[in-house]
């Protein structure tokens, strides 16, 4: 009994007054330790019952937890590649193909600066000003990043600049075609 005061759960010493109770013919004393020790075996076998479907939920876990991080490696890598993929169109001047990859990039990773900016960039080379204007306003309301700040008045300006071109450029055309009064008033221009 000394013992079950130190270590209430200690089977072996519930055994023994079993066992000395039983030879004493006290059946009262007996059964009281035999439930008590019945008690504490079914308390146990719960508990590891607990235990071990805890540790099965857990290596479940762990198992898928490998298992997302093998795939997010494997998604990263891909990612890495359509970005090497996507910027090396764009240094070829492929600025379409440059464009699309961008865009594969962006459906999955809607974030991505480097992607945002690369497709505002595509979309200047390919002189679309209004969509990359849409384009960077977008990007804008959740990033308000300095380089796509940068990229935002670049294609206001970039866009005055190619119009300001082709406008002189017409005009040249018709200048050399022959058109006499809008050579008098392009000469008053120039000076």
């Amino acid at each position: 009994q000394h013992i079950l005061t130190v270590d209430p759960e200690y089977i072996e010493a519930y055994d023994t007054l079993i066992k000395i109770y039983t030879d004493l013919r006290d059946a009262e004393s007996a059964e009281k330790y035999r439930l008590e020790m019945e008690r504490i075996l079914t308390r146990k076998k719960e508990n590891q019952e607990k235990f071990d479907e805890d540790k099965r939920i857990l290596e479940e876990e762990e198992e898928r937890a490998r298992r997302e991080q093998v795939r997010l490696d494997e998604i990263i890598k891909e990612a890495e590649k359509a970005m090497v993929d996507a910027e090396e169109s764009f240094g070829k001047n492929n600025f379409r193909a440059s464009l699309l990859q961008y865009g594969e990039i962006l459906t999955h990773d809607k974030g991505n600066l480097v992607a945002q900016l690369g497709k505002v960039k595509c979309l200047l080379s390919l002189k679309d000003f209004e969509l990359a204007r849409r384009s960077a306003d977008f990007f804008l309301r959740e990033n308000r990043h300095s380089d796509l700040i940068a990229l935002r008045s670049r294609i206001d300006r970039e866009e005055r600049d190619y119009c300001k071109s082709e406008s002189f450029c017409r005009i040249e055309k018709l200048i050399a075609k022959g058109n006499m009064a809008l050579k008098s008033e392009w000469d008053k221009l120039q000076r």
